[in-house]
């Protein structure tokens, strides 16, 4: 998983105007089970 990619939204009861997550964990921590992600919102 590269860093800024986009995804849809996983959850579709917390996607409330949330359509997709960006990823902006660097691939240094790919060992971690996790990922951190932002919403993208409307301007």
């Amino acid at each position: 998983m590269a860093q800024y990619d986009v995804f849809p939204h996983p959850s579709a009861s917390a996607a409330n105007g949330i359509a997709y997550v960006v990823v902006i964990q660097s691939d240094l921590l790919d060992a971690l089970a996790t990922r951190l992600t932002l919403p993208t919102l409307p301007t």
